[in-house]
C-alpha cells in the first residue's frame, strides 16, 4: 500500500468545510417558484410544466452511476467543480429571458449537476478524513444532512421572498452561492488516493439484481418503500398548483417548502436515536404509510393550517424513509454487492421520479388536485394494511 503525505488541513478543518459545502449545496432558491415561473412568465402551460421539469429527474437518470465512476477514476474535487459550474451556466441561460428550448436546456442542466453532486462530496470528505489519519465519521454525514435540510429549507423560503421584487431573485442568488460554493471548494485540497482495480461493473449490478430477486422480503422492503416514496413525491411536486388552485399567495408557497425542509432533516436526524432494529422492522412501515394516508386526506380540507400540519406529516415520513430504508435492508444486502444495490437501488428512486412526474400534471388537468389527494390517501391506506399483514407475518415467523 502507498503511504500518501497528510493534506495541509486539519481533521476538524475537513468536517468544517463538509459543513459548509452542504449548506452551500442546498441553494434551492427556486424550488418553490418554478411552476410559477414556466406557466406565468414562460407562457408554458399547466400540464407541460411537469414534463419539462421531469427533464431534471431524467438527467439525473442518465448521469447518476456514470458520474460516480467518474468522481472514483478521476478526481471527486473535479467532479463537484463541474457540477458547480454546469448549474451556474444553468443559472445564466435563465436569466438571459430565454425561450422554452433554452429553458429546457438550463433545467437538464440542473439535473446533471446534480447526478454529479450526489454522493461526490461525501465520498471527498471521507477520503481526506481516512487518508489524514481518521477513519470515525460517526454522526458527521447525519449532521452534514441535517445542516442540507436546514439550508434548503432556508433558501426555499428567501427564494419564495425575492419573488415578489423580481422573478429573476431567486435564480441570481443561486448564480452567487454557486459562486461561493466554488470559492470554498477551489480552496479545499483533495488528497490523492489510491484507486481499487477496475471490476466488470455490469457484471457486479447483474449479480447485486440476482441478490434482489431471489431475496422474497428484500423485495417487499424495497417495492413498499418505492410507493412510500412515489406517493410522498407526487404530493410534493402538487405542492405550488395546489396553492395556485387555493390562491394562496407565493409566501405561502415558500412556507410550506419550508415546513417541508426542515421537518423532513428533523426526521432524517432524529432517526439514528431509533437503535432497535426490530422496532424498525415491526412497525416503520405500518405507521409511515398510516400517517401518509392521514396527511393526504386532511390536504383535501383545503385550509392553510391544517395543510401546514399535513406537510409536516408526510414530510417526516419523507425524511425518514431512506435511513429506515437502510436499515431494513442492510442486514439482508451481502457485503460484497451492498454499495452496488443501494447505487442500483438509488438510480432507480430516480427512475420513479420521471415515470411518475411526466403525467402529473395531464392527471391534475384530467381530474383535479384533490381527487388526486383521495386517492393518494386511498393507496396509503391499502398499503397501511398490507405493510402490517406481512409484518405481523414476519414477527410470527421469527
Amino acid at each position: 500500500m502507498t503511504d500518501f503525505p497528510k493534506i495541509l488541513i486539519t481533521n476538524n478543518q475537513i468536517k468544517n468545510r463538509y459543513y459548509i459545502f452542504k449548506f452551500l449545496s442546498s441553494g434551492e432558491f427556486y424550488t418553490p417558484i418554478w411552476y410559477f415561473y414556466l406557466v406565468e412568465q414562460c407562457g408554458i402551460a399547466k400540464e407541460l410544466s411537469f414534463s419539462i421539469w421531469s427533464l431534471i429527474f431524467i438527467a439525473m437518470l442518465l448521469f447518476e452511476l456514470p458520474s460516480g465512476a467518474w468522481a472514483d477514476r478521476f478526481s471527486r474535487k473535479n467532479v463537484i467543480a463541474i457540477s458547480i459550474v454546469l448549474k451556474s451556466l444553468a443559472f445564466i441561460l435563465l436569466l438571459l429571458k430565454p425561450g422554452i428550448v433554452v429553458i429546457a436546456i438550463a433545467i437538464f442542466l440542473i439535473g446533471i449537476s446534480s447526478a454529479f453532486l450526489s454522493g461526490t462530496i461525501e465520498a471527498l470528505v471521507y477520503d481526506n478524513l481516512s487518508l489524514n489519519g481518521e477513519s470515525e465519521t460517526s454522526g458527521l454525514f447525519e449532521n452534514g444532512n441535517m445542516v442540507f435540510f436546514i439550508g434548503r429549507s432556508l433558501s426555499v423560503l428567501i427564494g419564495a421572498w425575492f419573488y415578489h421584487y423580481s422573478i429573476y431573485a431567486p435564480f441570481w442568488i443561486s448564480l452567487f452561492f454557486c459562486v461561493l460554493f466554488l470559492v470554498v471548494l477551489l480552496a479545499t485540497p483533495e488528497l490523492a488516493y489510491k484507486k481499487s482495480e477496475s471490476k466488470d461493473n455490469l457484471q457486479q449490478i447483474k449479480q447485486a439484481l440476482s441478490l434482489i430477486y431471489k431475496n422474497r422480503q428484500l423485495r417487499f422492503w424495497i417495492f413498499t418503500i418505492f410507493v412510500l416514496f412515489l406517493l410522498n413525491e407526487w404530493v410534493w411536486f402538487d405542492y405550488q398548483p395546489y396553492a395556485d388552485l387555493m390562491s394562496w399567495s407565493k409566501n405561502d408557497v415558500g412556507t410550506m417548502f419550508f415546513v417541508n425542509g426542515l421537518v423532513s432533516g428533523i426526521g432524517a436526524y432524529l432517526f439514528k436515536y431509533i437503535k432497535n432494529d426490530k422496532l424498525i422492522l415491526n412497525y416503520y412501515l405500518p405507521t409511515a404509510f398510516f400517517i401518509s394516508s392521514v396527511s393526504m386526506f386532511l390536504l383535501t380540507f383545503m385550509n392553510l393550517w391544517i395543510t401546514y400540519i399535513s406537510i409536516a406529516l408526510i414530510s417526516l415520513v419523507w425524511g425518514s424513509s431512506y435511513p429506515a430504508f437502510i436499515r431494513l435492508v442492510n442486514p439482508i444486502l451481502s457485503s460484497e454487492y451492498r454499495a452496488t444495490c443501494l447505487s442500483f437501488i438509488g438510480w432507480l428512486e430516480i427512475l420513479v421520479c420521471v415515470v411518475s412526474l411526466i403525467p402529473l400534471g395531464y392527471l391534475n388537468a384530467s381530474f383535479g388536485i384533490l381527487i388526486l389527494f383521495k386517492v393518494f390517501s386511498l393507496l396509503s391506506a391499502i398499503c397501511f394494511v398490507a405493510s402490517f399483514l406481512y409484518t405481523l407475518k414476519l414477527r410470527f415467523s421469527q
